[in-house]
């Protein structure tokens, strides 16, 4: 497939250098490709149109890109980086993941209403001795304590920085696996982390806070990241390293807090790279072809998986409260 190349006239000092567009893409489709460009190098923007987001790359590397993300695709065909056309002009449909930023904003939110409405965990307070994971009685079998220990929190500090910490990482995941699913995810992270650590520790422990599940949310991101190098892309796995790496730093930032537990934290962890593997395996197999459009199935899956995750943490607080 050919590429259509630029006028050979060099352009005036004062005019700007000739470029080439690639798109419209969806936000994840153009992350991921802006990683694989910076991985070899390749000088380039993100530009917002009307209908989407656009690759902008100087013309001279245009071929090199499209080979480029060739390789990553494990596709013949190259991705063609058009010189003639630019971002059609008006408001972008989501310039900067601002889909994704909400989902950071309304968990975060979300976790000081909880906070507001369950109380002061602090020494077992609140509903603490409804909702905690308490380990003993998740090894006997009161699993929904697992998922209900993530939205109990142990005083306003240490919720205001799972709230913050959400708003950080939550959307790191949801631009690469969608919103629906990187909630369902997170949760499912977060309690199982909370039944390994319950595991590991034996009766006599009681955990509470939505940090679990935070390292899991890392955890989804990596092991999506392990899935995109066995497409091909040279950034792939080297993008889960960084990522466990960033999880690392951050357990070791907070392993001193009063209210850290590093354990529940690693087990989140740990949890969500498998999940995040899967995730991303099930969106690759029903994204259309050509990479670049929306899947309706896709978009019923991201609904689906975000009602089923509101269902289970009020499922199980009906539980706990029954």
């Amino acid at each position: 497939m050919s590429i259509e190349s630029p006028d050979e006239t060099a352009p005036s000092p004062l005019q700007p250098p000739a470029t080439a567009t690639l798109g419209p893409l969806r936000r994840r489709q153009a992350d991921g490709w802006s990683l694989v460009l910076s991985s070899e190098g390749i000088g380039h923007q993100l530009l917002s149109g009307a209908d989407g987001l656009y690759l902008a790359v100087d013309a001279g590397d245009a071929a090199r890109a499209s080979a480029s993300l060739a390789a990553y695709m494990a596709e013949n065909d190259a991705p063609v980086f058009d010189t003639t056309r630019r971002p059609p002009s008006g408001p972008s449909a989501d310039p900067a993941g601002r889909a994704d930023i909400g989902l950071g904003v309304a968990a975060g939110l979300a976790l000081l209403a909880g906070f507001a409405v369950t109380g002061d965990a602090t020494h077992g307070g609140g509903l603490a001795p409804l909702g905690g994971a308490d380990s003993g009685l998740i090894l006997n079998g009161a699993l929904w304590r697992t998922v209900t220990a993530l939205t109990l929190h142990a005083g306003i500090g240490h919720v205001l920085a799972n709230a913050l910490a959400s708003v950080i990482f939550l959307p790191l995941a949801a631009r690469r696996l969608g919103i629906g699913m990187t909630v369902l995810g997170t949760i499912g992270a977060g309690a199982i982390g909370n039944g390994l650590t319950a595991l590991v520790r034996g009766p006599g422990s009681l955990g509470v806070g939505f940090s679990t599940a935070v390292f899991g949310a890392l955890g989804l991101l990596a092991g999506a990241r392990l899935v995109d190098g066995d497409r091909g892309g040279r950034g792939g796995r080297g993008g889960c390293w960084v990522v466990l790496g960033a999880a690392a730093a951050l357990l070791a930032l907070l392993g001193s807090g009063e209210q850290s537990d590093v354990l529940a934290h690693a087990c989140g962890l740990a949890s969500g790279v498998p999940i995040g593997a899967a995730i991303a395996r099930l969106a690759r197999a029903g994204a259309p072809a050509d990479g670049t459009g929306t899947s309706v199935a896709g978009a019923r899956l991201q609904w689906a998986a975000g009602i089923a995750a509101a269902a289970i943490i009020a499922g199980a607080w009906g539980l706990a409260l029954r």
